[in-house]
């Protein structure tokens, strides 16, 4: 018996769909603010208007531009965020960007929001690298890319860092922003009328004997139309030496960590003091007076300080095994002694008695020349805590990745193979096999980036600064300052024993002495 025919009703595809105009956002960036950067940010803007221009369905919202801030740190680019949040809002379903280097500068950032906008239905088309996220079935290729621009970024980064050296070096000036007191004026810094109040500051502070804190007042009182002045405006400006021509250079500088933040230069470098090379407002006679009032200032308010505030090396660092009170700093007949606070108030509050320094300074000899004698421990507690402190995912994701990476090893020697006894033409072989070496380098890249996450946990890192401060010194006679704020966090103090916390979390024991 013949079977009956199926009915099949066809239910077309709304013609919203169909249809659809796509809503572009076009996002453009430059990396400085210098007149050329700024003619290719204007150049940008002009080719993403016809551009879309010249697309079907398609419709230009709006061009979203960062000038002059960095790549590096999604947080400082207002466009990039405000089209991010268009996106959520639907007001563009398809954002066009030059390249991937332009939309973020490191893999972590570019996935995350690729991945965010196509689970909202946003396509991203990088026009450099032909990558159409609509189209797109795999993130490798996505990833390869993404991690090659950070490593341009970096590069960008290392070059720009070596320019400014150079250029220290060589005395001249590369800061952007200007003192109080400057403009740049047709390429050249050049002295304006508020260096009047400059002037006025550090007259009054060195000839009128104003302290800072009068100063403050004072400008907030006669100059409050020109800025809100603090403190720490006052006293950086008697410090800034470019008032009396001279520059210091390097103060700041920007670590090779991901993303790159400026850290205050506290001798990781080198700097450059340069004399004379800068317009001046005040004499340098004026501004040595004001350095050295400050510097005496500070000394002063130093030593009007108590004992009890001065900071000494173990300082905060003891504290008492049985009521966890801080030990106190104490001198009698001349001898320095550690005591807990409460039982200089009272014994029956805590029965640990009082320690001497010289004690405390025998037991760290002790466990210094234990550790360096056993360094070989030292690197098993490193091995147990990577094992210890990785936790399930890590391993499972590392795992993963290790097997990934020897299947896609073990398919690139079959393909080999297979190339060798002619069984695939030399086209196939090519594209099959640039597949493959994309698949390894972004598997490789995982495995290192999880290799670092678990190496770079805190004591392991403490454990690699306390094996490699052994192995650097060959000996010590005392309570070295440098060496044992490497080696110890805190101490606790006992009736029996003194314990050393490291700065690994590792705890050993010395015996006290007993009278």
């Amino acid at each position: 018996m013949a079977q009956a025919q199926k009915q099949v009703h066809i239910i077309e595809p709304l013609e919203r769909f169909v249809n659809r105009i796509n809503l572009i956002g076009c996002y453009a960036r430059v990396s400085s603010d210098s007149e050329d950067q700024l003619n290719s940010y204007n150049n940008q803007v002009d080719f993403y208007e016809s551009y879309v221009n010249s697309l079907e369905n398609s419709k230009l919202v709006k061009i979203y531009t960062d000038e002059g801030i960095t790549g590096t740190r999604m947080d400082k680019r207002d466009g990039f965020l405000q089209m991010i949040e268009d996106c959520r809002k639907g007001l563009i379903n398809r954002v066009i960007t030059k390249s991937i280097s332009r939309f973020a500068r490191n893999i972590t950032e570019t996935l995350s929001v690729v991945r965010e906008l196509k689970s909202i239905g946003v396509s991203v088309y990088f026009m450099t690298e032909k990558i159409d996220t609509a189209k797109m079935g795999s993130e490798m290729m996505l990833a390869v890319y993404a991690a090659c621009a950070e490593i341009e970024s970096k590069a960008i980064s290392n070059a720009q860092k070596w320019a400014f050296r150079t250029r220290a070096k060589e005395g001249r000036y590369n800061q952007p922003k200007l003192p109080y007191g400057y403009q740049r004026i047709d390429g050249e810094v050049k002295v304006i009328e508020e260096a009047k109040i400059v002037e006025d500051i550090f007259n009054k502070y060195v000839n009128k004997d104003f302290s800072v804190t009068k100063l403050v007042d004072y400008l907030n009182k006669h100059y409050f139309k020109k800025k809100k002045w603090s403190q720490s405006t006052v006293s950086s400006m008697l410090k800034n030496e470019r008032y009396c021509g001279d520059m210091l250079l390097q103060k700041r500088y920007s670590p090779d960590v991901f993303p790159y933040k400026l850290v205050t230069n506290k001798g990781e470098l080198a700097q450059y003091y340069v004399y004379d090379v800068f317009p001046k407002i005040i004499d340098r006679e004026l501004f040595e007076k004001a350095n050295e009032k400050l510097v005496n200032n500070k000394l002063k308010f130093n030593k009007n300080q108590t004992d009890g505030n001065r900071e000494y090396l173990l300082t905060s660092k003891i504290k008492c095994e049985h009521c966890g009170g801080t030990f106190k700093r104490r001198v009698l007949r001349n001898k320095e002694y550690w005591s807990c606070s409460n039982h200089v108030t009272s014994a029956k509050k805590c029965e640990v008695k009082m320690i001497g320094t010289d004690e405390i300074e025998d037991a760290f000899l002790k466990i210094f020349y234990k550790l360096k004698e056993n360094i070989h421990v030292l690197e098993a507690y490193k091995k147990h805590i990577v094992n210890f402190t990785t936790n399930d995912d890590d391993k499972c994701e590392l795992d993963l990745v290790n097997r990934e990476l020897k299947k896609v090893t073990s398919s690139i020697n079959t393909l080999v193979r297979y190339y060798q006894k002619d069984l695939i033409s030399l086209e196939d072989y090519k594209k099959k096999h640039n597949e493959l070496l994309v698949d390894k380098s972004v598997f490789e890249m995982q495995k290192c980036k999880l290799n670092e996450k678990i190496y770079q946990r805190f004591e392991v890192i403490q454990t690699q600064i306390i094996i490699e401060c052994l192995e650097s010194v060959k000996e010590i006679t005392a309570l070295d300052e440098e060496i044992f704020n490497t080696l110890v966090d805190s101490i606790e103090v006992g009736t029996l024993d003194i314990q050393f916390i490291m700065k690994n979390d590792l705890k050993l024991k010395v015996e006290r002495k007993q009278f």
